[in-house]
């Protein structure tokens, strides 16, 4: 079980956590997927660079270089517009800027950049994202 690999090496709770996060998102299951996109994040946080050419995609198969960068954004963007469905914009401007300056030390495709920018301005404009 994926929640068994948590008890691994940083890479492997970094892969197992990804994972989950993602079937919890394909099942529907927002509160418990918000839940370890998180994780993701504080993982990353904690163990930098633990990410790095070992985050999976949605195929689970593994990335190189801008893929770990790509799957936080991922992580961020599902978190902001899971907080703004909860009523937190504020909360999900600082996920969305996460992504925007996460740009500027590279790694992250222009696709998510892009994203976040367009999430930014509905939710200034209090719109729907």
């Amino acid at each position: 079980s994926y929640r068994r690999a948590l008890l691994g090496t940083a890479e492997n709770e970094a892969v197992a956590i990804t994972r989950l996060a993602h079937l919890y998102d394909d099942a529907g299951d927002r509160p418990k997927a918000a839940y370890y996109f998180q994780l993701l994040v504080e993982h990353a946080v904690k163990n930098a660079g633990a990410l790095q050419d070992t985050a999976p995609s949605n195929s689970g198969l593994p990335l190189q270089g801008q893929g770990q960068m790509d799957e936080l954004a991922t992580a961020c963007l599902f978190l902001a517009s899971y907080e703004h469905d909860r009523g937190n914009p504020s909360v999900a401007l600082r996920y969305l800027a996460q992504v925007v300056d996460g740009a500027n030390s590279g790694g992250i495709s222009q696709q998510r950049v892009d994203e976040a920018k367009a999430m930014m301005r509905a939710v200034s404009q209090n719109e729907s994202i």
